[in-house]
């Protein structure tokens, strides 16, 4: 009867188990990168009720407006970052036990973009 108790066993999911989890400059590069990436989205939930309902969106190498869409669609470009930052976290997390330099330079890497991105946001949605 014993026999027919299972065991139960306790397991880290897999993810838990990457080199990046034991890196601390590693975690405070990606809080840095996530912090930049929530700023932008609260700066645009922030102006989203005075914006006017077109924006210009992108403007060419002259500095003239070439596209222009709703203010929704300033969501775009702090959805643009998240995406930039979960691509450079797991290329960077997959990395990390091979290269720990590989990992560090993605995640600052990805901090520039937040920063940029964050920087394009205030200056379309201003």
């Amino acid at each position: 009867m014993a026999s027919l108790l299972l065991r139960a066993e306790k397991t880290a999911p897999r993810f838990t188990r990457f080199t990046f989890w034991s890196d601390r400059v590693a975690q405070a590069l990606l809080l840095v990168a996530l912090l930049g990436n929530v700023a932008t989205f609260a700066y645009v939930s922030f102006k989203f009720p005075a914006l006017p309902p077109m924006l210009p969106l992108h403007y060419n190498s002259v500095g003239e407006i070439d596209f222009i869409g709703t203010r929704v669609e300033a969501f775009k470009i702090p959805l643009i970052g998240t995406a930039a930052l979960v691509a450079d976290f797991v290329l960077g997390t997959l990395l990390h036990s091979q290269e720990k330099l590989a990992t560090h330079l993605l995640l600052a890497t990805a901090i520039l973009v937040q920063l940029i991105l964050l920087v394009a946001t205030v200056k379309i949605v201003y």
